[in-house]
């Protein structure tokens, strides 16, 4: 019956084909059992001989890839993950690996597709999409050895795409969650030699996770990397344009990270370096190494033939965390006349920032923070705190400042109430209702501008787990959560006494 529907499938009677092997999926289970679909191999080690063709596995296999093949994604979804599971029990990842590994690549395909359509929701799905790629990093060990020099494993490389977009889409930011995925991109670094692609997914998975200090070096290596490919570009490029190309990846292979994937990484180092590892010369550094490379590409490709011409808000991020180094140099410099050149330099290049990416939380705020620090500005400070709220209302950062502004100002009843609202815009709010209860504001008329929907209902988080929003707390917000908590209680201890702050944290 496998052979007839294989038959049946060449001659393109798909229908045919797809009850042809329905039957003889039900025959092997007849005869069998349930749990025996799969005939395995006396052995799994590489010398052992397998038959040529495994009819139970090729009936499951065959059956899935009919009924896609019909348009039916949910049955073919349906039997993927049927035929992913029966092999998953019964037989070890070297049997049909490559069969699998192209399987269980198209059963996530299409649960990525389903929820990017609104098809499925990405917190009911996450569980399964997590071990998905936990289950192709084990088919893809079994499929390919420890690789020579050189040597970049497209199904590797194309994996690891896929597990840092899907660990994004399914919204997997707890620090368990990422370190799943840290523990892929690690087994994905065995299988490819050298690769910066990896390393650039791993910075951020290490970042999100909370290890700062082992996202610093990995992103280290990511550069020396990326300093060794920009060589051969160098070289290869003038030559490539002569010729009339036109495709980067075909110039420069799969595994040579493009022009703005090495800008977009820079800039996370950047941030790094700013924001966790408090490192401003080393961001300086990593701002001027992205300006040699845009200028080097301006040079030797004017035309814009095969690199795309660089965006503005990469330019615009770029001279945001220059400008956040420098506001942070003349917060450290004793010397007068070098701390305000470079409040003069930071200053400039957020007003750039600000100018080029008007819709960038981290341009006002940084901004904001610059002009309350270092100039000393209130009023201006506060109107581009207020800006930064209205972009991103759930970003705590923004609210902690505009709370010490008002602080600055002897409005202590204003910085509390500032504190009651962006406390609740927090998707860690579930968590600290466990420790204290407060009733709710209206941001009206604290004259800040919200996005539509930013209330309490909206923010709800499964932290807590009283919420059923589908929004997941990273450990960086819990972080400035609890600093604005804090404050919070600083100023109820300024207004009513430090007996009524502590006697107000019991509850």
């Amino acid at each position: 019956m496998v052979m007839l529907g294989i038959y049946a499938e060449m001659q393109g009677k798909l229908i045919a084909a797809q009850e042809l092997y329905e039957k003889a999926i039900l025959e092997f289970r007849n005869s069998l059992s349930s749990q025996s679909v799969i005939v395995v191999p006396r052995s799994s080690s590489p010398s052992s001989q397998e038959e040529l063709v495994n009819w139970p596995e090729e009936a499951l296999y065959r059956r899935a890839m009919v009924l896609l093949a019909l348009g039916d994604r949910t049955g073919g979804l349906r039997e993927l993950a049927s035929y992913i599971r029966q092999m998953d029990s019964v037989t070890p990842a070297a049997f049909r690996s490559f069969r699998r590994v192209r399987a269980n690549r198209l059963y996530m395909q299409i649960v990525r597709e389903s929820i990017e359509a609104g098809k499925l929701s990405p917190l009911e799905v996450k569980s399964s999409v997590m071990s998905s790629h936990r289950r192709q990093m084990v088919l893809l060990k079994a499929t390919y050895g420890f690789p020579r020099a050189n040597e970049a494993h497209g199904e590797v490389l194309h994996e690891v795409d896929c597990a840092a977009k899907d660990w994004e889409l399914v919204m997997a930011h707890s620090r368990a969650d990422s370190l799943r995925l840290v523990e892929v991109l690690y087994e994905s670094m065995h299988l490819t030699y050298n690769s910066p692609r990896v390393l650039r997914h791993l910075v951020q998975a290490l970042i999100t996770f909370g290890d700062y200090h082992e996202a610093g070096l990995a992103f280290g290596t990511y550069i020396t990397l990326v300093e060794r490919q920009l060589e051969a570009f160098r070289k290869a490029i003038g030559a490539a344009i002569d010729e009339g190309a036109t495709d980067y990846s075909s110039v420069f292979g799969p595994n040579f990270e493009s022009v703005n994937d090495i800008l977009q990484a820079t800039i996370t180092g950047a941030r790094l370096n700013v924001v966790n590892l408090a490192n401003a010369h080393e961001c300086i550094s990593l701002v001027h190494f992205a300006y040699d490379l845009i200028s080097d590409v301006e040079l030797r490709d004017p035309g814009n033939a095969i690199i795309p011409d660089i965006p503005v808000a990469i330019k615009a991020q770029l001279a945001l965390w220059k400008g956040a180094a420098h506001g942070m140099l003349a917060q450290k410099s004793r010397e007068p006349d070098n701390r305000a050149d470079h409040h003069t330099a930071a200053l400039q290049l957020l007003q750039q920032a600000v100018e080029q990416s008007p819709r960038s939380f981290d341009a006002h705020y940084q901004l904001a923070l610059e002009l309350a620090i270092g100039a000393r500005d209130i009023l201006a400070a506060t109107a581009s705190a207020k800006q930064a709220v209205a972009l991103d209302s759930r970003r705590i950062e923004a609210w902690h400042l505009l709370a010490l502004l008002s602080t600055s100002r002897k409005d202590y009843e204003k910085a509390q109430q500032i504190c009651d609202v962006g406390l609740r815009q927090s998707e860690w709010w579930n968590v600290y209702c466990a420790i204290k209860q407060g009733s709710t504001g209206d941001a009206s008329h604290l004259g800040l501008d919200l996005r539509p929907g930013d209330n309490d209902s909206d923010h709800t988080s499964s932290i807590g787990g009283s919420g059923s929003g589908d929004v997941e707390a990273s450990a960086e917000s819990g972080i400035a959560f609890f600093e604005l908590a804090m404050t919070q209680m600083a100023i109820e201890g300024r207004l009513r006494g430090f007996d009524a702050s502590l006697k107000a944290q019991t509850h």
